[in-house]
């Protein structure tokens, strides 16, 4: 990989790795000297198209290895998966101390003891506006509203400048589970001096603030009582509040809940462990839902974004082996959809209103509110912290781009700041500035192994998709002299029966000709030959097919 210079030692240094013009994969490096830190170390959905076999990406840190510096810490601002979730890939690579407060350490904890070396992951778990420091970084927590309990922002001192790190956040008066936001720390924060505001960009299209769980409860309350049913109720298993609000409803409506799913369980015992949702009875497993009157039954499952192995798409397409929904039952999606996952979500719509049930959707209905912030909110944050630069993070570059308008237009601040992954920013108390790029990419997660997105395997994936595979396995005497049988196989290409029974025939012709027109010494250069065969399938296929399908030539 290409080499970066290191930055200046005496300017704090922003550079994202993950999670800039791009919604998920969060990963912060912040730079001082030659120490550095990390916020957040988070995980994105890949794209089928480009990463077929793929199902997940994770930021490359391969910026840091280049630059053979000390990392302090990687602290940690919620549990979200976008967050949180390339830990157990990327610590081999790190190997460095992890910093979280008891919720979102607890699921860390979960996911390291599925590891190798989560008993070598040193951890250190936080208070609530917890100040702390790393070398010569000053840290501290501000507790602020999000759609997981804990969420924190992250400010950021040192000799060089004050930044203030949003990470994922809204403002909720009423959360129903965890804190408010400390709107007071902020505003003394304003009034200190915040050079930049790192802030997240997921909402800003939104005009208004993004409402709050306790709206949510009180929506779905009535959809509940008004079912004859069974209901079954998707959210996101990390939404905690959204657990509560449905098993509280429950209680109300006299049903009884059945969690459905690994990552609901994971979650409801981690909140437990940390004092969260106490007063509520205990949910039943999926295999006690058969002993349930439908009438009585509250299903809360995993799956609302389509993945195929989650609950839902099991319970939709009848293969739950204990979950069942059908003619008079009602499932409420209570759940935005994620761009890119409006195939697989439609996809169950229809499996789910084959069956005869009703589908609810947060479109339908207000069964859903963001976690992210509107520009109602932005503002209110801007004008407590009255940073003078604003860095928008954690969207598209449509979102960053609003946001960058409205903050300097609007807000109040200076300048703004449009980067992307890799994008290095020089901050000081006297200026702010875009300073050059670094090494930045993807890494694909692929099975167990990290393969870098730009890596041609995926290219051939890709071809042997589009294009199917020609397969031919062949035998040469000692003169060079084609003998029997010769194999041909091919995969993805569609041939017609006569074709099938015909193309040995052909292939034994097509090589018989190559064969003709090499000397003895070519044909015992089995590499050349090989490469000469290849290149004859290729036109020989282009010309049968219209195709250019991965040609697999072996010599025996």
């Amino acid at each position: 990989m290409t080499k970066t210079k290191k930055p200046d030692p005496h300017q704090l240094v922003f550079i994202p790795l993950g999670g800039v013009g791009e919604i998920g994969a969060n990963f912060s490096l912040y730079g001082y000297g030659d120490q550095w830190i990390i916020l957040d170390c988070g995980m994105g959905f890949a794209d089928p198209i480009q990463l077929p076999g793929v199902d997940l990406t994770v930021p490359d840190p391969a910026f840091l290895e280049d630059q053979g510096s000390k990392i302090l810490g990687m602290v940690l601002t919620h549990a979200h998966e976008d967050h949180i979730g390339g830990i157990t890939r990327l610590w081999p690579y790190l190997k460095c101390p992890l910093y979280a407060t008891p919720f979102t350490m607890g699921l860390i904890e979960n996911k390291l003891k599925e590891t190798n070396f989560g008993a070598r992951v040193k951890r250190h778990t936080l208070d609530f506006s917890a100040r702390f420091t790393l070398g010569n970084f000053d840290l501290e927590l501000v507790d602020i509203t999000h759609s997981i309990p804990e969420s924190q922002g992250v400010v950021i001192r040192t000799p060089a400048a004050t930044v203030y790190h949003t990470g994922d956040w809204k403002l909720d008066d009423q959360p129903m589970v965890g804190s408010i936001t400390n709107q007071a720390r902020l505003e003394a924060l304003g009034d200190e001096g915040i050079d930049a505001i790192v802030c997240d960009s997921t909402n800003v299209f939104s005009k208004k603030a993004a409402g709050s769980e306790a709206d949510v409860a009180a929506a779905l309350l009535p959809l509940v009582q008004q079912a004859k049913g069974r209901v079954a109720i998707t959210c996101f298993a990390s939404n905690i509040a959204r657990v509560q609000s449905v098993m509280e409803i429950a209680v109300k409506t006299g049903r009884t809940v059945c969690l459905v799913g690994r990552s609901l369980w994971n979650m409801w015992e981690v909140a437990r462990n940390c004092g969260y949702l106490s007063h509520l009875p205990e949910p039943l497993i999926d295999r006690q839902a058969r002993e349930i009157p439908a009438h009585k039954l509250l299903i809360l499952c995993t799956g609302s974004q389509g993945e195929e192995r989650a609950a839902l798409a099991k319970i939709a397409g009848g293969t739950h082996p204990h979950v069942k929904l059908g003619k008079g039952d009602l499932i409420l999606f209570s759940s935005r959809i994620i761009p890119g996952n409006e195939k697989k979500i439609f996809k169950l719509y229809d499996a789910l209103l084959h069956h005869g049930v009703e589908v609810v959707t947060s479109y339908d209905q207000a069964i859903h509110v963001s976690g992210h912030p509107g520009q109602d909110e932005m503002r209110q944050l801007y004008s407590w912290l009255k940073p003078r630069v604003s860095i928008p993070v954690h969207g598209e570059r449509r979102h960053q781009d609003l946001h960058a308008k409205l903050a300097v237009q609007e807000w109040g601040c200076q300048k703004a700041l449009l980067i992307d992954n890799g994008g290095m920013v020089r901050i000081g108390a006297g200026q702010v500035e875009a300073a050059g790029r670094v090494v930045a990419g993807k890494l694909a997660v692929d099975g167990e192994t990290l393969v870098e997105s730009s890596d041609p395997v995926f290219a051939e994936r890709r071809q042997l998709a589009a294009n199917g595979l020609l397969s031919l396995t062949l035998r040469l005497d000692a003169k060079g002299a084609l003998q029997d049988p010769l194999h041909c196989q091919t995969l993805g290409i569609p041939l017609l029966e006569d074709e099938v029974a015909s193309l040995p025939r052909q292939m034994r012709k097509l090589v018989d000709h190559c064969l003709a027109d090499r000397t003895a010494a070519e044909k015992r250069d089995s590499q050349l030959l090989i490469r000469e065969l290849e290149k004859s399938l290729k036109r020989w296929c282009k010309q049968h097919y219209q195709k250019n399908p991965v040609i697999l030539v072996t010599l025996v």
